[in-house]
């Protein structure tokens, strides 16, 4: 199965950061909104046939975390990649730390969660 953005801008921008008053700013409701990320990552990392992640433009927040739980992710020269929750005021649940930090280690996931800083694909590939 492959996974791509619809358009040409980005694979996926992330939440729409608009919602998270309503959705994440108190401890039951970032609960539940990590719980429902957990369970779309645990089903696409299980599925029974490989899943490539075909990355063009943003891979941002919930898009880069769905880029790495795929088995293999093939991106454009333009791709750019992070997860800046830090400048949001938000965390990310364990099951979405944990499938980035298994691809790319915990120091790598904290910059990126701390920095907030977008990364391209020379970068990521060192990681």
């Amino acid at each position: 199965m492959v996974l791509r953005g619809a358009g040409d801008k980005a694979f996926a921008a992330g939440a729409d950061i608009k919602e998270f008053p309503n959705t994440r700013m108190s401890a039951a409701d970032a609960a539940e909104y990590n719980e429902s990320l957990a369970v779309c990552l645990r089903a696409l990392t299980t599925m029974p046939i490989p899943v490539i992640a075909a990355v063009r433009g943003l891979a941002v927040g919930g898009g880069c975390e769905l880029a790495t739980a795929c088995d293999v992710c093939i991106a454009t020269d333009d791709a750019r990649f992070g997860i800046p929750l830090g400048k949001l005021g938000v965390t990310t649940g364990f099951t979405e730390a944990d499938t980035v930090a298994r691809l790319i280690g915990p120091a790598a996931l904290k910059y990126l969660l701390f920095s907030g800083e977008l990364i391209g694909i020379e970068e990521a590939a060192r990681w």
